[in-house]
């Protein structure tokens, strides 16, 4: 697949992807309980949180997607983005719940994308060209 066409492609699943997130983040009364662990919910954060933001890495909308900077900077807007999402629930008409564990597990989330995008970037490194 081609590098412009991967881009696009990135762009229009993040785009995708955070709406249905902040939809489901942000959907009145919403309660996950039950499951074979306790607090199954964190699980989904750390989850959905980590998506958003290899999505986010992928767009390359910061920079190419190996790049230390543009990673660093999807982390640091990922962790914003993590807390005001988190923070907007506490909106009365929502009935939903604001709670430090689960900023915890969105910032979690966040970080391992960007440590496994890291790891990614290094294992991945461009070829350099051939002067044949």
């Amino acid at each position: 697949m081609n590098a412009k066409l991967f881009r696009a492609l990135a762009r229009v699943a993040f785009v995708t992807y955070a709406l249905v997130l902040v939809t489901a983040t942000h959907w009145p009364q919403l309660r996950i309980e039950g499951g074979p662990v306790p607090r199954p919910d964190l699980f989904i954060h750390v989850t959905a949180f980590g998506l958003w933001t290899c999505l986010l890495i992928a767009t390359q909308l910061l920079g190419p997607w190996r790049s230390k900077p543009a990673i660093a900077k999807a982390v640091v807007v990922g962790l914003i983005y993590a807390a005001v999402d988190e923070g907007t629930q506490a909106i009365p008409a929502l009935g939903r719940t604001v709670a430090l564990d689960d900023y915890g597990a969105n910032a979690l989330g966040v970080t391992l994308a960007g440590v496994a995008a890291m790891i990614a970037a290094a294992i991945a490194k461009p070829k350099p060209a051939s002067n044949a």
